[in-house]
C-alpha cells in the first residue's frame, strides 16, 4: 500500500542535502527577510529564522532547502496578506526541481498565485517539486476565482505534479471559491499524517481534493470542514489510489459525501471514526461513485459510524472487517462510548497528554495534539 512508501519518500526529501556540506543562514541575524536569506542559500543549507512576524512571499526554484522556524511558544509567522505584486499572494512558491522542508512555521493570510486564470495555493503553491512541511500551521488563507478566471485550487496547500507531505500540522479555516478548501492535489502523491484538517471550506471538496494522486491519510483528524457540492472533507477523483487509516471525521457537511466522496476505481477506508456527518438528510457520509465503481472491491474495513444524517454508505465496496453503525453518538468528550463524561475519560485523554492527538478522539478541540484545549471541552461536558 501507498501508506508504506513514506519512509522511502522522506529520504528522498532529505538525500540531495546530505551528502554536501550546508551552512545555517540565521534570519533576521545575518539576512533581514527570508527572501534574501534564500537568494543566498546553496543546495542542502538550512535558514533558521527567528520567532516574529515576517510579511513575505517568497519563491524557491531550483533549489534543495530547509526553513526552520520557532516554535511553538514564540512562533515564526510568514504572513502573505501583502503581496507587492497582486498575483503572487501565496504565502509560499515552490518550482522547478526544488526539495523543501518547512519545519515549526505559520503561514496566514496568503491569497494565492494567479497562473492562466487558475488561483492556486493560499498559503504554498508547488509545482514538479517535493515538500516536506512538519509542524506547520496554516490558517485563514483562501484562493479566490477572479473575474474571466476560470478555477481556484487549494486554499492552503496547492500541489502540482509533485510530492506533498504533511506531517504533524494544522490546517485550518482556508477556503477555496474552487476545489480543495484546505489542500488541492493532481498528478502527484499526497501523503498526510497526525495533522488536523479542520474548519476548511470550498465548493467542492471543502477539507481535500484530489485528483490522480496517490494519496495516504493517517491518523488525522478532519473537522467541521464544508463542501458547497461534494465531498465535504476528501473528494477524489481520476485514477489513483487513496488510502485512509486510523482517521477521525467529525461534523462534515456536503450535499453528498459529507466525509469522502470519491470515484476512484480501489483503495481502503479502515479504523476510523465517522461521527455527525451532514448531508441533509438525502447523500451518505462516504460515496463510492456508483457509475465508474461498480463491480469494485473498495474496501471498508472496522470503522465506527454514527448520528448520520444521511446514509452511512452508498456504493459497491467490501467489508473484510465488521463496521459498526449506530444511529446516534455520544458526547463529543465520551472517549470511551458510555454514556458519561467521567473519571474513566479523563483518565484517556491524560493518557495522551502531550502527544500528537490527531486521528484519536481525545483532539477535541480538532488542534492536532492533546492539551489544555482539550481537558477545557472535557470538564464543561463533565457528566458522571
Amino acid at each position: 500500500m501507498i501508506l508504506h512508501r513514506l519512509p522511502a519518500i522522506l529520504v528522498a526529501v532529505c538525500s540531495g542535502a546530505s551528502v554536501q556540506a550546508f551552512e545555517v543562514l540565521f534570519v533576521p541575524q545575518d539576512h533581514p527577510t527570508i527572501g534574501e536569506a534564500i537568494e543566498a542559500s546553496s543546495n542542502g543549507d538550512i535558514i533558521q529564522v527567528g520567532p516574529g512576524l515576517f510579511q513575505e512571499n517568497l519563491h524557491i526554484a531550483d533549489k534543495q532547502i530547509t526553513i526552520r522556524g520557532w516554535w511553538p511558544d514564540d512562533p515564526t509567522i510568514i504572513d502573505g496578506g501583502s503581496p507587492s505584486i497582486s498575483d503572487f499572494g501565496s504565502c509560499i512558491v515552490v518550482s522547478g526541481a526544488s526539495s523543501l522542508v518547512l519545519d515549526s512555521l505559520v503561514l496566514r493570510n496568503g491569497t494565492g498565485s494567479s497562473i492562466y486564470g487558475i488561483t492556486r495555493g493560499g498559503g504554498i503553491y508547488s509545482e514538479f517539486a517535493t515538500v516536506e512541511i512538519v509542524d506547520v500551521t496554516i490558517e485563514n488563507c483562501s484562493v479566490e476565482l477572479e473575474p474571466f478566471g476560470s478555477s481556484s485550487w487549494g486554499g492552503a496547500i496547492c500541489n502540482y505534479f509533485g510530492t506533498m507531505v504533511v506531517e504533524s500540522c494544522q490546517v485550518k479555516n482556508n477556503h477555496s471559491d474552487g476545489q480543495g478548501g484546505a489542500i488541492w492535489s493532481s498528478h502527484g502523491d499526497l501523503f498526510i499524517s497526525r495533522s488536523a484538517i479542520c474548519d476548511n471550506t470550498a465548493f467542492a471538496g471543502g477539507g481535500i481534493f484530489v485528483q490522480s494522486t496517490e494519496t495516504s491519510i493517517d491518523l488525522a483528524s478532519l473537522n467541521n470542514n464544508v463542501s458547497e457540492s461534494t465531498g465535504g472533507a476528501v473528494l477524489s477523483v481520476e485514477g489513483s489510489e487513496l488510502a485512509i487509516y486510523d482517521c477521525t471525521f467529525d461534523s462534515n457537511s456536503a450535499v453528498d459525501g459529507s466525509a469522502v466522496w470519491t470515484s476512484v476505481p480501489e483503495g481502503i477506508i479502515a479504523n476510523s471514526t465517522f461521527s455527525r456527518s451532514n448531508s441533509n438528510g438525502e447523500g451518505a457520509t462516504v460515496r463510492l461513485d456508483d457509475l465508474n465503481l461498480a463491480g469494485t472491491s473498495y474496501r471498508i474495513n472496522a470503522n465506527t459510524f454514527c448520528g448520520s444524517n444521511g446514509t452511512d454508505i452508498i456504493g459497491d465496496w467490501q467489508e473484510d472487517e465488521p463496521n459498526t453503525f449506530e444511529e446516534t453518538c455520544p458526547a463529543l468528550a465520551d472517549l470511551d462510548w458510555n454514556g458519561r463524561v467521567d473519571g474513566a475519560d479523563l483518565t484517556i485523554l491524560l493518557g495522551l497528554w502531550g502527544t500528537d492527538g490527531s486521528g484519536y478522539l481525545a483532539d477535541l478541540d480538532c488542534s492536532g495534539f492533546v492539551g489544555g484545549g482539550d481537558l477545557t471541552i472535557l470538564l464543561g461536558a463533565w457528566n458522571p
